[in-house]
């Protein structure tokens, strides 16, 4: 009897054991509750900065602008260049700007100005500010004033400002290059 029992035990033990194994590629699938897919993330936001060029590109085409866009989807037309070039060329990572702006979402809804804001001050690449600000200022030169449309990815993202830009807004800036502080790695 003894051993009936043993046996029997044993069995059951090898049972469990059996039924609880799973592959290892099945353990690889396996998610927990909440957990989110990284692929299929990172493919909505390439979808989305796709669409978002598609807007943009038709709002400019209907404005009758010339835009040309960066590798990393920042839209921008250089509007004047501005009578305070200097031999020091575009700015750099590193420098202290101060520029005019008026930005308004693409509907035309104003959200910020200099004009009742004060002037917009910051380092180059080292300071915060929208992403495609630092990237926008970068192709400018003291005096130049341009136009920059900025999708959600390089300015407030997926919730806006909290204040005035809203959530997923595509932002258009009109800004002037005022006075470029060169950085200390000139």
């Amino acid at each position: 009897m003894h051993l009936l029992i043993r046996n029997l035990f044993l069995c059951l033990v090898m049972v469990l054991c059996g039924s609880c194994h799973t592959g290892e590629s099945d353990q690889s699938e396996r998610k927990l509750p909440g957990q989110v897919d990284r692929e299929k993330l990172l493919d909505v936001n390439k979808h989305l900065i796709r669409q978002d060029a598609v807007v943009i590109r038709n709002y400019a085409d209907s404005a009758g602008w010339d835009l040309k866009e960066t590798g990393t989807g920042l839209f921008y037309q250089i509007l004047d260049h501005g009578r305070q070039r200097s031999k020091a060329g575009k700015v750099k990572s590193g420098d202290q700007v101060s520029l005019n702006y008026d930005i308004s979402v693409l509907d035309g809804t104003r959200c910020y100005t200099s004009t009742l804001d004060g002037p917009r001050n910051f380092v180059v690449d080292k300071s915060w500010s929208e992403q495609g600000l630092h990237e926008a200022v970068k192709l400018l030169e003291p005096g130049d004033s341009a136009l920059i449309i900025m999708p959600p990815h390089l300015a407030y993202g997926l919730v806006g400002d909290g204040d005035r830009i809203p959530a997923r807004a595509i932002l258009v800036f009109k800004i002037r290059l005022v006075d470029v502080k060169r950085g200390s790695s000139r």
